[in-house]
């Protein structure tokens, strides 16, 4: 006895996307692991991260 079944299937562009983000998550997860080892690079990220709100907020202010 068959049973029927649904098959769904993503557009290209959707997968491309989930592909996307499997691998960003996997090198999140590398770096995490990396700045708990390393924490100069943790010190850089952090430095990075706060460069980048102000460069962001300097934009936003430009629009303005």
């Amino acid at each position: 006895m068959q049973t029927a079944g649904a098959y769904v299937d993503l557009s290209p562009s959707a997968k491309a996307a989930v592909d996307w983000a499997t691998k960003k998550m996997a090198e999140e997860e590398k770096l995490d692991k990396l700045c708990k080892e390393f924490p100069g690079l943790q010190k850089a990220r952090d430095n990075f991260e706060m460069f980048k709100r102000l460069v962001e907020n300097e934009i936003d202010s430009a629009r303005v």
